[in-house]
């Protein structure tokens, strides 16, 4: 009997042995993730085992959110921790929330116990898990006594040991095999995957999945039958598992967009299928025409709630300068979405035509003698190149196009002013000619516009100059008058209509004329600003008034700026012993990045620089100087050495630029020596003089200052030593030029001169006049002088050219001239002489009234 027990025992142990490693292997099955979990679980059920339930309810509610967060089907551990949850809040007397896990343990997952836990002594557990009905009594206990000791239930063992022969027998009986179909659709979360798996009869197959961002509709058929999305497959035969979704599409209420220029419109937007969670999309324009753009609801949220109700984008087409119809691609996307992609096309509202700046005036009236400039333009830009024929179809004989009779524009031209110069020739009629100039290309309205010759006696703007040349960062001025009385006061307004941005008016903007000033100059002044740049800008300046043609004037920058390097001297010093800086920048706004090199060609050994110096300027930084140390070295001899530095571009320009450094030895020297070369003591100067200064020392000149009537007016430190002194702004008469050389150790010497300025207009008048009334051939004389020198003297009578003196320069002028009187009718003329200096300034004009009797 005994040999039988010991026998049923090691079967059972067998058995035991057998169940743990099939459990064993059952957990290798799952990722390292999961045997953390069953670790935890285990780590719990042996925390409640030891009555420590704070810490195992603690276990149990962080492996819970694992699974829930991570997605884990895990349904066996999952029923377990709720079961052995609610045994804990039994024992807490928390009745409620025993409940609640004890029917999600069971109906849930269908799990009533937790291997190697004995939860039968807890009431709840029978009643919710095994269906007792719960006890209406208690057992009494008689106070002094205690309970009978049980016996050891040695039946149960040998029942046990009899169950667990049976399992052991069903263990090892082989079972059937079905397979389990997946078939999945994209846009699926979860498992199984899609494929055939074999699984033993009688097994139970979790599943659960959802819906990835972008898909609806997740429907989950078993053998074509519809269940839930998460659930258990009994495997009882083959069985098929298929699990669809269809993609969330954009949905728009039109196909297409057209938007007229200058205006906006609506694009209504919504989703095919009710997505999952809030879905954000962006409407941005993809391609094409940037005029095209999305102003308002360019993000769009899409939640559950709202998401076949269509929401609205604003789209606008900025006005361009073009006249082409444009177009662009609208695109509507969101990350895990198909973009969906609309064409937009702009309706452009630009009608290509010629305009000019006398587009205001009916008529273009022409001074007789005069030129007339209409600028030109396109309103917007061509497709293609506009060849454009300028022509006169009919009208005066006297006006003609003496420039710009051919014109073309292209796209990046075609809102640049072009010149089309008219000119109006003296004829012997008082008739104000009229003529038609037409602008024509192919494709095109012709513009027409209507020319008037001004006669000789029309009021009109009057200037000295019809270009104006402005050095950069400097002033000059052009003068202003009318042509003849006016009938009432005249206001004039000057405004620079075209042209570069530096170049300014800045004084004279608006003139007053009335019948006293009408005919005296008025100044109006013009300035280039200091740019950046090394380019020549130019600018066109009006001049109008209420019933007065308009004129213009043409003013050029005169650059000052170009691309060189700048250094604090041609030429350094540095005492022996010590270092001294080379401080290098460029002089104007380069195009692109300059990379520079520093190298000593030769000279004294003592004379170092670093090797393989190299500077960087760019856009950003040109205009600040960068820093090179040079040293000079202890010698023994007295001598001043000199070495050459080399500063040169890896590509020009700049242009290379030598620096000569001289070693100083210890002792000041002799003072330096300066001169004046140019203008010489005495000399008239008008305009801008250029004052040239000779200076040397034995140690180098520092620098040389220029006094202008003992006022400091320059400091140059590099030679040749030179100051552009210009004139116009100070009175005529005797000045006084003084230069200053002073040395390294600043000792001085100084030189003065004095000269003239002259920068008065020439004057004119009629001499030794004849006694009136005048017949047959009498002489006039005209009187002209000049500080400078006059060049020519112009006669007119009644305005027409008579007679002219050109053989000038001189200072002083008589110019006597025989009048046949014979070829004017009898009665009153005006007589008048204008003389012009060599500078081009004319005089005021010298009239007398004479009166030929024949």
């Amino acid at each position: 009997m005994k040999n039988k027990y010991k026998t049923l025992l090691k079967k059972s142990i067998s058995i035991l042995i057998i169940i743990t490693f099939v459990f064993q292997i059952e957990l290798f099955q799952f990722s390292q993730e999961d045997d953390e979990i069953n670790r935890q679980f285990h780590k719990a059920v042996d925390r409640y085992l030891n009555g420590q339930l704070v810490d195992a309810k603690s276990r149990l509610d962080r492996i819970i959110a694992i699974i829930a967060e991570k997605e884990l089907i895990r349904d066996e551990i999952l029923g377990q921790c709720y079961l052995l949850m609610a045994a804990i809040n039994e024992q807490e007397e928390k009745p409620d929330l025993a409940e609640e896990n004890y029917k999600k343990a069971k109906d849930g997952f269908g799990i009533t116990a937790v291997a190697g836990v004995d939860l039968e002594p807890l009431p709840l557990y029978r009643q919710f898990i095994k269906g007792e009905k719960p006890k209406t009594g208690g057992q009494i206990s008689i106070e002094g006594k205690s309970p009978a000791k049980k016996k050891f239930p040695w039946f149960l063992v040998a029942g046990g040991a009899v169950v667990l022969t049976i399992l052991a027998a069903l263990v090892f009986k082989k079972k059937a095999q079905y397979d389990l179909t997946v078939t999945r659709t994209p846009g699926i979360n979860g498992s199984p995957d899609a494929g055939t798996f074999p699984y033993k009869k009688g097994s139970k197959i979790s599943y659960q999945y959802s819906l990835q961002e972008g898909y609806a509709n997740l429907v989950v058929r078993l053998d074509g039958v519809s269940v839930p999305t998460q659930g258990t497959v009994l495997i009882d035969s083959n069985h098929t598992l298929a699990v669809s979704t269809e993609s969330i599409l954009f949905e728009t209420d039109k196909d297409d967009i057209r938007i007229t220029e200058g205006q906006s419109t609506t694009l209504g937007i919504k989703l095919s299928g009710k997505p999952t969670g809030n879905v954000n999309a962006t409407v941005a324009r993809y391609s094409g025409d940037e005029d095209i753009n999305v102003v308002s609801g360019s993000d769009l949220l899409f939640a559950p709630e709202n998401w076949n109700v269509y929401q609205y984008v604003t789209l606008f087409a900025n006005p361009d300068p073009d006249a082409e119809d444009g177009n662009a691609v609208i695109r509507i996307s969101a990350p895990a979405y198909t973009s969906k992609d609309i064409p937009a096309q702009e309706i452009d509202i630009d009608v290509l035509r010629f305009i000019t700046d006398q587009d205001h005036l009916e008529k273009i009236t022409i001074p007789e003698g005069n030129t007339a400039v209409i600028q030109t333009r396109l309103s917007a830009m061509p497709a293609s190149t506009v060849n454009a024929s300028v022509t006169l179809v009919n009208g005066d004989t006297d006006i003609s196009i003496t420039s710009g009779s051919t014109l073309t524009f292209t796209s990046s031209n075609w809102n640049t002013p072009q010149p089309i110069a008219v000119r109006a020739a003296e004829d012997p009629d008082i008739d104000s000619g009229t003529a038609t100039l037409r602008i024509a290309a192919p494709g095109l309205s012709d513009k027409d516009i209507v020319l008037q010759e001004g006669e000789n006696d029309v009021l009109q703007f009057l200037t000295n100059l019809d270009e104006i040349r402005v050095p950069e960062s400097e002033t000059v001025s052009f003068q202003v008058k009318l042509s003849a009385l006016p009938h009432s006061d005249v206001t004039a307004t000057i405004i620079k209509v075209s042209g570069d941005n530096d170049i300014q008016i800045v004084s004279g903007s608006t003139l007053f004329f009335n019948s006293t000033n009408y005919n005296i100059y008025q100044a109006v002044s013009v300035q280039a600003m200091k740019d950046g740049d090394a380019e020549e800008g130019s600018a066109t300046i009006r001049i109008s008034g209420t019933g007065l043609p308009d004129k213009t004037i043409n003013a050029k920058e005169i650059e000052k700026d170009i691309l060189q390097f700048i250094t604090n001297g041609n030429k350094l010093e540095i005492e022996e012993e010590k270092e001294t800086t080379l401080l290098i920048r460029l002089s104007a706004l380069p195009t692109s990045q300059v990379t520079v090199h520093v190298t000593k060609l030769n000279g004294d050994p003592n004379i170092t620089v670093p090797d393989d110096v190299t500077l960087i300027f760019t856009p950003a930084n040109y205009n600040v100087s960068q820093p090179v140390t040079i040293a000079a070295a202890k010698d023994e001899d007295i001598d001043a050495g000199s070495a050459t530095l080399l500063i040169k571009a890896e590509s020009s320009p700049p242009a290379p630029k030598e620096i000569i450094v001289t070693e100083v030895d210890n002792g000041p020297g002799l003072p330096p020596n300066v001169t004046i070369k140019s203008p010489k003591n005495g000399d008239t100067v008008y305009d801008d003089v250029t004052i040239q200064a000779v200076a040397d020392d034995d140690f180098g000149v520092k620098m040389v200052e220029f006094y202008i009537d003992s006022i400091l007016a320059f400091t140059d430190k590099n030679s040749p030593y030179t100051y552009t002194w210009s004139t116009r702004l100070i009175p005529d008469g005797p000045h006084q030029i003084k230069v200053v050389a002073s040395d390294m150790v600043l000792q001085k010497d100084e030189n003065e001169i004095t000269v003239s300025v002259a920068d008065s207009l020439p004057t004119a008048y009629f001499d030794q006049l004849p006694s009136l009334p005048l017949n047959g051939i009498v002489k006039i004389t005209v009187n002209a002088s000049d500080y400078r020198a006059v060049q020519s003297i112009q006669v007119y009578i009644d305005n027409v050219p008579l007679t002219s003196w050109s053989e000038g320069p001189q200072r002083n002028v008589s110019f006597t001239f025989d009048f046949n009187t014979l070829g004017f009718t009898n009665g009153t003329h005006v007589m008048k002489a204008v003389a012009i200096d060599s500078a081009g300034q004319p005089s005021e004009p010298a009239e007398v009234s004479i009166i030929i009797q024949n």
